[in-house]
């Protein structure tokens, strides 16, 4: 008994090679390194409804070490270079049902400059103790005078 070829065999028979080739070039092509590099780069931290006390800690900290404040170990996290602290804001409604920002008093919003000699590669921006510094990354941080948490803003290399 003679088995015609039909259009579906011969889309199997290609999707059998395609993926033959795909398993072949993956095991045989070159692997990339994860090789770090050492550099300074520099990140926000972006903190939100800070008390006054907690602006006064980080005007004394400006040119300091910061170290992240962990449970399992204590990382440096780098120098804070700057700060800018703005009036924190809420959206509040409105007896009509409009939104509307207004300030909350004594809080303020603040964003931390930091710059590291840390380690750089493919994968990511690390510190010296091989921690992941990535935007969005939520960090406990101290100094001798202040001791906040925020999240990572932004993360660059000059």
């Amino acid at each position: 008994m003679k088995r015609k070829l039909n259009w579906v065999d011969i889309l199997i028979i290609l999707v059998a090679i395609i993926v033959g080739l795909g398993i072949f070039w993956r095991m045989t092509g070159q692997v990339e390194s994860a090789t770090a590099k050492n550099s300074r780069f520099y990140y926000t931290v972006e903190v939100k409804a800070l008390r006054q006390m907690g602006v006064d800690g980080i005007e004394k900290s400006v040119g300091k070490q910061f170290n992240m404040s962990d449970k399992a170990r204590t990382d440096y996290m780098g120098k804070l270079s700057r700060y800018e602290a703005r009036p924190s804001q809420k959206e509040i409604e409105m007896a009509d049902g409009r939104f509307v920002p207004a300030e909350i008093p004594e809080r303020y919003d603040v964003t931390l400059f930091f710059e590291i000699d840390g380690q750089i590669n493919d994968v990511g921006y690390w510190t010296p103790q091989l921690s992941n510094i990535g935007a969005g990354a939520k960090v406990v941080l101290k100094s001798k005078f202040v001791y906040f948490e925020g999240h990572i803003g932004r993360v660059w290399e000059e």
